[in-house]
């Protein structure tokens, strides 16, 4: 990894009605047309693990420790979410 890593906070409640399209889009302040067109092209990833499905919903098993979440998009743009109790 290179170059710094921005961290959010999300509300418990909120991040169990997110799909993915919704967490990219806001994370990283894309439209949904460009958050689905780097969702085909294979360019978002959770956890270092590839997201293919459009509407993959990210649940509760998503957070390392039960409250952090690495987004990724391309190679080297790294979010870290974070859950709020």
């Amino acid at each position: 990894m290179s170059g710094p890593i921005f961290m959010e906070e999300l509300d418990k409640s909120k991040w169990e009605i997110l799909t993915v399209v919704m967490v990219f889009s806001d994370t990283y302040d894309l439209s949904k047309t460009e958050t689905k067109k780097l969702l085909k092209s294979g360019g978002l990833y959770i956890n270092n693990i590839k997201i293919m499905e459009d509407r993959f919903v990210t649940v509760e098993e998503d957070f390392l420790y039960g409250r952090y979440c690495l987004l990724r998009k391309g190679k080297k743009d790294y979010r870290l979410l974070s859950i709020k109790n």
